[in-house]
């Protein structure tokens, strides 16, 4: 019953009917509706058609609406249901009703998707700027870093050098907790520089004492020690006289008060070392051990401690050097004597407490540097020189 009245409420929509219709209430049963005529209301104009199905009239009063006889009017189960103008228009305006409704809520919708899009779009942005920010200060800092850099002098490579003669090929690096084992070899843990005996104890570099000196020889004033890097000898020798910049020598104190020394003319590419000038000539049975010097390759590799020398002083304020790495000491004889020709400049490397020939004098002397303790050896009286001087006389008077 319900599906044949809508489908002739459609057909009168269609065909264009227009008269209003309100229903207050209805009785719905199995045999058909009921309606009251009480309940009907025609609309006297659009007016008050917009009252009626919209509560508003504009803020106008709405004219009254023509009531309707009063009678009952009863739709039997028998007789077919017939659409009058007035429901086809209250059921087309209630449609028509929905039909904004729903318009309404899309753009409801639609205002509330871009707000969530703009919402989003404005985190973003946020976000983004955030983000420059925090870019930028870091290359900010990255320009001071570079600045900084720049303007603070480089550090040479032997000030802190990582190396040590202790290898991990065998066995762990534990002598030393301050190494740890890198390709074969025990090295300075990052932070800690390698001391002259080779041990890592302290992030503390090695330090230049600032000018140059001259090492003179205590026995034989006026001489004075000096490399020549463009000698075939290889050797640093003693020469009568000032040497000029081959005898001006920079001290690098390392730190545990060991010592390395270079020239002002040859700079910290060749350091002062003790070598077996035999093993240069593929002589190794007969060693001769000489002062000469080992280049700075050498010196931040393997061969660190060839440069280093411990220090040492007297009571007279005489100074002696003792290489590390050879375990010898620098003896000198002066190119000057009584006996001129049994003199030589040669400096040897010995084994032994050189005494006097050993003797140093740094010029200026050494300030800042604590050097070992030794005691000042007494001159050495020759047993042979009552003989040569009984020879002497003997050739004088003949």
């Amino acid at each position: 019953m319900k599906l044949a009245a809508n489908a002739a409420l459609i057909v009168s929509i269609i065909s264009g009917m227009h008269v209003g219709l309100s229903i207050a209430d209805g009785d719905v049963s199995a045999d058909g509706w009921s309606i009251n005529s009480a309940d009907i209301v025609v609309p006297a104009d659009d007016t008050a058609l917009d009252l009626i199905v919209n509560g508003d009239a504009g803020g106008a009063a709405a004219p009254a609406p023509t009531q309707l006889p009063k009678h009952d009017t009863t739709l039997e189960a028998a007789t077919p249901l017939k659409a009058t103008n007035s429901m086809q228009r209250g059921v087309f305006l209630g449609f028509r009703n929905e039909v904004d409704t729903s318009a309404l809520m899309a753009r409801v919708q639609k205002v509330e998707a871009l707000a969530a899009t703009e919402r989003v779009a404005s985190q973003a942005q946020q976000e983004a700027l955030t983000a420059l920010l925090q870019e930028q200060k870091h290359l900010a800092s990255r320009l001071e870093a570079l600045s900084a850099a720049e303007n603070t002098p480089k550090r040479d490579p032997y000030l802190c050098s990582p190396r040590t003669e202790a290898t991990c090929l065998v066995y762990k690096c534990d002598a030393d907790p301050g190494t740890v084992c890198e390709s074969g070899a025990c090295v300075c843990k990052p932070g800690l520089c390698a001391d002259g005996h080779g041990r890592c104890r302290s992030s503390q570099p090695a330090r230049k004492l600032p000018g140059f000196h001259k090492i003179e020889l205590k026995e034989s004033p006026g001489d004075y020690l000096y490399m020549d890097v463009g000698a075939l000898t290889q050797e640093v020798r003693v020469q009568r006289g000032d040497p000029g910049k081959k005898g001006n020598w920079r001290v690098v104190v390392n730190n545990d008060n060991s010592v390395m020394l270079h020239t002002e003319a040859y700079g910290p590419d060749h350091f002062l070392s003790i070598e077996d000038m035999q093993s240069k000539l593929d002589n190794k049975n007969d060693p001769v051990w000489r002062a000469s010097y080992s280049s700075l390759s050498s010196l931040v590799g393997t061969d660190h401690l060839v440069g280093s020398f411990e220090i040492y002083n007297d009571t007279q304020n005489n100074v002696y050097l003792k290489n590390i790495r050879r375990d010898k000491w620098l003896e000198t004889q002066g190119i000057e004597g009584w006996i001129t020709f049994l003199r030589s400049n040669k400096v040897e490397g010995t084994s032994s407490f050189p005494g006097r020939k050993g003797a140093l004098v740094f010029v200026p002397p050494l300030d800042g540097v604590t050097m070992l303790p030794r005691r000042a050896s007494a001159p050495v009286t020759h047993l042979f020189f009552p003989l040569v001087l009984i020879i002497v006389a003997t050739f004088v008077a003949m």
